[in-house]
């Protein structure tokens, strides 16, 4: 996937066949994309946090020093709440102990939302609850593995829903036939149970994706802070794997983002010694130096003056960092940053890079749906000609509608195929649904 101004693009895939996926192999694979495009057209490359792709990383920041190789941020706060409902592996494991407590109370939230979706009558009488009582249907989500942050959803639509689904289960009209049946009652009644999806939906509603890199460490340090003042039964574990994430995905350039986000000022959240400050500057001159016709001592020298400049501005101008809140921090340094020469190119490059990898993800569900157990014949070369017409049409129709001024009737593809996966549908309908699409897009195309 590529990301440009339409949003993210499919490029293109590769059948990796009997290769196996090692970081030389991986490594070649993304030369060959960057060579391909330039290397002054590429500011960054974002893949997950897996150790192959980490050492893919060091072999091609040799050859391209100019280019940000980096992991999902979104990998990394999907598997912070994989490590909360990790199930205890040891008695003696203190925090293993609290997090089975989260693993526990998920798997109540999932009893209670696969009973009521697995039966079509008592999902029906759930629907009709709902709009009698919130004049609106709310369709209850099953957690996927592969889709990040479906745990939340499937605590936020039972918390959504909560008294339409005891009011449904107290209807004389749903008798108790079964063992099942009387223990999801039992489930439902206990408000224990929903004080505890409660507070598991508060501890993981603030480990979320983010827009900016500077905005994912301000939201890492805040995450932090926040679970600090949540009371659960898993805080002490909750921050200790949070703390170990962060650890593992932050760097300089993250860091620097952060500094030079003026929506952030006076910048509570991280304040360097002047030590820490020249480290920095001298740890991104690589990122901008292929731009700029000075040497190393003389870059990072305007760097720290520049930077200098900027805090003195932001201090004795209030109504710039009213301007900062409402714009893009690209934007605020395109219309704004004229007079700081070498900050404004390492923002307009560093504010426009990718924080997730979650589109590359998502378009394997693209690949899914259109290689089924109907359509199973097709050559890896077919496919990937049908997942590239589906994809970008879908993104420069959306664009198209916005510029048109109709951005309620652009078609979001990424939330589309996550709603193929969490609305719990069967094999033959999501690919019926996903035809019927594809169908309508390219008559409108």
């Amino acid at each position: 996937m590529t990301l440009t101004t339409y949003g993210p693009i499919f490029h293109k895939s590769t059948a990796t066949t009997t290769n196996s996926h090692t970081a030389a192999y991986i490594a070649k694979g993304i030369q060959e994309v960057i060579l391909e495009f330039g290397e002054n057209f590429i500011n960054s490359v974002v893949t997950d946090n897996a150790m192959n792709m980490r050492a893919a990383w060091n072999i091609l920041r040799i050859e391209f020093p100019s280019i940000l190789f980096y992991g999902c941020a979104a990998h990394s706060t999907n598997l912070i709440i994989s490590d909360i409902f990790k199930k205890s592996q040891s008695v003696f494991d203190e925090n293993n102990l609290q997090l089975q407590w989260a693993h526990n109370v998920l798997e109540i939230a999932n009893k209670i939302t696969n009973y009521f979706n697995s039966r079509q009558i008592v999902k029906a009488y759930l629907h009709e609850t709902q709009k009698q009582e919130i004049n609106k249907t709310i369709r209850l989500v099953n957690s996927v593995k592969t889709r990040w942050g479906t745990q939340l959803a499937v605590l936020e639509k039972l918390l959504e829903s909560k008294r339409s689904i005891q009011s449904v289960l107290g209807n004389n009209k749903l008798p108790i036939q079964t063992l099942q049946d009387r223990q999801i009652r039992v489930l439902i009644a206990d408000e224990d149970n929903w004080d505890n999806i409660s507070t598991l939906a508060e501890v993981l509603h603030p480990i979320s994706d983010s827009a900016t890199l500077s905005l994912v460490y301000k939201e890492m340090v805040d995450m932090e802070n926040l679970q600090r003042t949540i009371i659960s039964p898993i805080q002490d574990s909750v921050i200790a794997i949070i703390v170990r994430r962060f650890d593992y995905m932050k760097n300089s350039i993250m860091q620097l983002a952060y500094l030079l986000d003026s929506r952030f000022y006076p910048y509570n959240n991280f304040q360097p010694t002047v030590h820490e400050l020249t480290q920095l500057f001298y740890e991104v001159i690589p990122y901008i130096s292929n731009f700029i016709s000075k040497s190393e001592n003389e870059i990072h020298a305007e760097l720290y003056k520049e930077y200098g400049e900027l805090v003195t501005l932001l201090n004795n101008n209030i109504s710039l960092q009213e301007v900062a809140k409402e714009l893009h921090p690209r934007d605020w340094w395109s219309a704004y940053g004229f007079g700081f020469q070498l900050l404004q190119l390492f923002c307009t490059r560093v504010f426009a890079m990718p924080i997730s990898s979650a589109s590359s993800e998502r378009n394997w569900s693209a690949f899914s749906h259109i290689h089924t157990k109907k359509r199973n014949r097709l050559t890896n070369e077919r496919l990937e000609e049908l997942v590239y017409i589906y994809w970008n049409l879908r993104v420069i129709y959306k664009d198209n509608n916005k510029k048109e001024g109709n951005i309620n009737n652009g078609s979001d593809i990424e939330q589309e195929i996550d709603n193929y996966e969490t609305n719990n549908l069967s094999d033959n309908e999501e690919s019926d649904y996903f035809w019927e699409d594809f169908d309508e897009l390219t008559d409108q195309a």
